[in-house]
């Protein structure tokens, strides 16, 4: 397989994954009707919060006080980016080798996959706007500088920024349907996670099969 048609389809797999691979459950949250923010003013904290929720016209029990979270509409209408690399990161899983076995059964599918595999894939070209999630633009740090995005968490005026994220190669048997890949996020202060992804193909779509995390910051 060519270099750009391999590319191609780790990116068909990554976009047809990340729904279930990234959700909006973390640091960063989307408040759904008939729950608002009480306070739209982001640049408030404080008394001065308090102060802007106590005017709301959101009734209290509908009320949601949280500076960093933003309600579907500002979201579906908002520049949210999230700060990607320009290639996939090469993916080496013998350090944690032993620790992924642990993790499956000896008679598993995965298992066999694990232990069979011995080298690292390296880098490649990861071209940010080729990834697809609703209204998201994947976009890397130089675009990023050059647009005047600004490196603030969260809601900011009329941006969310949903962080740093990694995405590594994949490892795929093709014979077997099953693949393993390595993503990790940035979210701001204690606000992250690393984990790998072991995935399978039912019906030609690429499903997750199981989380592993390997850490939560």
């Amino acid at each position: 397989m060519c270099l750009h048609a391999q590319t191609e389809n780790e990116i068909k797999i990554y976009n047809s994954l990340l729904d279930s691979i990234y959700e909006f459950q973390t640091c960063f949250k989307i408040i759904y009707p008939p729950f608002y923010k009480c306070c739209y003013n982001d640049t408030l904290y404080g008394r001065e919060r308090v102060n802007c929720c106590e005017k709301s016209n959101v009734l209290k029990q509908f009320q949601i006080n949280c500076y960093n979270c933003a309600n579907k509409e500002q979201f579906d209408t908002s520049n949210v980016l999230m700060l990607v690399n320009e290639s996939f990161s090469s993916l080496d899983i013998r350090k944690d080798k032993k620790y992924l076995l642990t993790n499956f059964e000896k008679n598993s599918i995965f298992y066999k996959f694990i232990k069979d595999i011995k080298k690292t894939i390296n880098p490649r070209p990861l071209p940010a706007d080729s990834l697809k999630q609703h209204n998201i633009k994947f976009i890397n740090r130089v675009d990023f500088d050059k647009n005047g995005f600004v490196l603030k968490f969260g809601k900011y005026n009329n941006q969310i920024f949903l962080g740093y994220f990694n995405f590594s190669r994949i490892y795929i048997d093709k014979e077997k349907g099953i693949g393993l890949l390595k993503f990790a996020w940035i979210g701001g202060g204690e606000c992250g996670y690393d984990k790998y992804i072991f995935i399978q193909r039912e019906k030609d779509k690429w499903k997750i099969a199981k989380k592993i995390w390997l850490g939560v910051y």
